[in-house]
């Protein structure tokens, strides 16, 4: 079951209750017993004036397992309750094919079929199409801490071959702790600002029309898990 969207507005969506309070006071509590955390990085490195955080990438640690399973299984939900308020992201991009009742060949399926979609059927289609990238971890100190630079999510990146940023689709930011003193997601061309609330989901477009920082709390300090939804690759994506 999807979490409740309780926001959406220039396809930036923000869904509340993706995990319980407690959930979130667990994960934070394992990132601050980690000892392989690392200066946050940007795509051209380290560079506290564009992002100072203190960063763990937890994809592949054991002991965050079985946290990620859940976190995956939930974006997932909500990603396919964000195909049916926004369905071109699925019929404009890949145009999955149904059989046509009425003449029964393949044809593609049009953006009102796509919403009427039962809930199971949407999500085999969601899952054929998408898939989750890894998940960084996040924590931005009071006063100091924030993605101060304005940017995107969609660029060439200088140090990996498999160029996995040029397939994002969709930021994903999930907020681990309330934060009322600054502190918020901004996006530029859309004069929307998004507070972070425990637990909750952030989903909006990778691209450079939702151009976005987040800002410095001068009291409070912010942890979030940052992932991205991605194509799959085109060798599955296309299979027959």
């Amino acid at each position: 079951m999807s979490p409740p969207i309780i926001m959406t507005e220039h396809f930036i969506t923000k869904f509340q209750n993706l995990l319980s309070p407690e959930e979130c006071a667990d994960v934070i509590t394992l990132f601050e017993g980690s000892s392989a955390h690392h200066p946050g990085r940007t795509g051209s490195g380290v560079d506290p004036s564009k992002k100072n955080s203190l960063d763990l990438n937890i994809t592949k640690l054991e002991a965050w397992k079985p946290y990620r399973q859940v976190i995956e299984q939930r974006v997932m939900a909500a990603l396919a309750n964000y195909v049916r308020s926004y369905p071109h992201l699925v019929t404009g991009a890949v145009a999955p094919s149904i059989i046509d009742p009425q003449t029964s060949q393949p044809r593609s399926i049009t953006a009102s079929e796509l919403t009427a979609l039962n809930d199971q059927t949407l999500s085999q289609i969601v899952h054929k199409i998408f898939r989750l990238d890894g998940f960084n971890m996040q924590r931005y100190s009071p006063q100091v801490g924030g993605y101060h630079h304005w940017h995107s999510e969609q660029f060439p990146h200088p140090n990996d071959s498999a160029q996995r940023s040029l397939h994002r689709v969709l930021l994903v930011l999930i907020y681990l702790n309330d934060v009322t003193d600054g502190g918020a997601t901004e996006f530029i061309h859309q004069q929307v600002a998004i507070q972070p609330e425990a637990g909750s989901l952030l989903l909006a477009p990778c691209g450079f029309t939702h151009t976005h920082r987040g800002l410095r709390s001068a009291t409070q300090t912010k942890y979030v898990l940052a992932s991205w939804v991605m194509y799959q690759p085109a060798e599955l994506l296309y299979a027959s």
